[in-house]
């Protein structure tokens, strides 16, 4: 009886020994870099919409926005255009801050 409880206490101690990393830490290591993405591409299709905030300037700007990146990062970007298309005009249409674009997407918390 004593061997098995102190085997049983010696296999807790190495168990616990090994780092845990629970599927909640990949969900926000995958939330951080999709808010990061979208601050990356609001950040550029600011700087290339200027101060001329209009839907078709943005329209045009949204058509063209990946073609920036480099090829590895093209279909993440078309993705992530495809989904957020419509809100993203909104937001830099109607936004005093279009800064805040991530956290209206919902890209950021």
């Amino acid at each position: 009886m004593k061997l098995t409880l102190l085997t049983m206490l010696s296999a807790l101690s190495v168990t616990w020994a090994i780092p845990f990393t629970s599927g909640a830490d990949n969900v926000l290591a995958r939330r951080d870099a999709e808010c990061d993405f979208c601050k990356d591409v609001n950040g550029r299709m600011i700087q290339e919409i200027g101060n001329f905030r209009t839907e078709e300037k943005i329209v045009s700007t949204l058509e063209n926005i990946c073609s920036l990146y480099k090829r590895s990062e093209q279909s993440k970007c078309d993705n992530f255009i495809e989904k957020n298309a419509n809100e993203l005009i909104h937001i830099l249409v109607e936004e005093s801050d279009p800064s805040a674009a991530c956290t209206l997407l919902g890209s950021c918390v």
